[in-house]
């Protein structure tokens, strides 16, 4: 079983990982990253990259790894449901509205951070468009849309994904009472899908992990480990190794990487559990505990608050500028993140008492 401090630290080290990327690999040179849609010239080119400049690994690892965050707050998003909810009785209606009150709250803050950075600060002319990227992100529609999941904040695709899973485990925990079968089922089948049909998605700009459809696989996993009461220290090595295998292949294999999503979560958290009871630091564990109460926040504003530091990057050449920027940045979402916290909190109470 994963402890609330595991799941603290995972948090942690999956938003930091998360905003690293957000930010670099938005800095020269743009290779983006094999995210929604495979290219094996992408990682061919940070290959080329990391071998003529070696001493900017951070930038490049960051840039093209560092997405994979998000498939750990799908697990652990699963994994937590499942454990608190997998032996309740509730309605829909109670249970989505308290997933809705957890989210949408910073989400609409988040959204009218944009709002007033791109119409107010930066005197973007408002429009029809502009409108209809702001209606469709906030009914979570955007995701369903060709190259619309992206117009107010490239992160706030993952706010409707996760809703479409929150609205599918409430029918697939009512399904499983006692044995997982039906769980592993779900899994293979959309596996089979996935294969199926993901070229054809990628094809159209509405890739698979934009939506439910891709990200089913590892969200139903963490149902499963939650279910039975998994013990990640007791990992098997050979499974381990081949879900590592599996994921190096899945960088230049687009079959396989429609399995490094599921596999990079095998790799991963078994590895960061071993690692945690050798290393003995208790100031990083504050700091990654820290940062994970924070994730949620973190998460929402980190894409919208990057925008200034790429326009102060605009007009230079520096190599190791943009990591001072960086570190700009991370203190001022960190910072943002926690009058976010606080305005959340004042809605929540004002919300509390009104319908009390």
């Amino acid at each position: 079983m994963l402890t609330k401090r595991d799941t603290s630290l995972l948090k942690g080290l999956g938003i930091l990982t998360i905003v690293l990327h957000n930010f670099l690999h938005k800095v020269a040179p743009v290779f983006y990253e094999n995210e929604f849609y495979f290219n094996t010239q992408i990682v061919e080119n940070y290959l080329i990259s990391f071998s003529n400049s070696p001493i900017h690994f951070f930038q490049y690892f960051f840039s093209y790894f560092g997405h994979y965050g998000v498939q750990f707050f799908i697990f652990l998003s699963g994994y937590g449901l499942m454990i608190a909810y997998s032996n309740k009785n509730y309605s829909f209606i109670s249970f989505i509205k308290k997933r809705l009150l957890k989210l949408y709250p910073v989400f609409l803050i988040a959204i009218g951070m944009v709002i007033v950075l791109k119409y107010v600060v930066l005197s973007i002319p408002f429009d029809t468009n502009a409108a209809l990227d702001i209606l469709y992100n906030v009914t979570l529609t955007s995701n369903w849309i060709p190259e619309k999941w992206y117009a107010l904040s490239g992160p706030f695709w993952f706010y409707s994904m996760i809703v479409q899973l929150y609205i599918i485990f409430y029918f697939l925990v009512k399904w499983v009472k006692t044995n997982t079968k039906a769980l592993w089922l779900v899994l293979v089948l959309s596996y089979v899908f996935i294969f199926i049909t993901g070229s054809y998605f990628e094809d159209i700009k509405l890739s698979l992990y934009l939506n439910f459809m891709g990200n089913l696989p590892v969200f139903v996993l963490g149902m499963i480990l939650a279910k039975t009461n998994f013990n990640f220290n007791k990992t098997s090595v050979l499974l381990w190794g081949l879900a590592l295998v599996v994921f190096v292949l899945g960088q230049f294999n687009h079959y396989f990487w429609y399995l490094s999503q599921l596999s990079i979560v095998i790799v991963v958290i078994p590895l960061f559990l071993k690692l945690k009871q050798v290393v003995k630091c208790n100031k990083l564990s504050i700091f990654l505990i820290f940062t994970g109460q924070l994730s949620m926040y973190l998460f929402a504003i980190n894409g919208v608050l990057r925008a200034p530091w790429f326009s102060l990057l605009r007009n230079t050449e520096s190599k190791w500028l943009p990591y001072l920027f960086l570190f700009g940045h991370l203190i001022t979402i960190y910072v943002i993140a926690l009058i976010v916290r606080k305005m959340e909190h004042y809605f929540l109470d004002w919300y509390a008492k009104r319908i009390t």
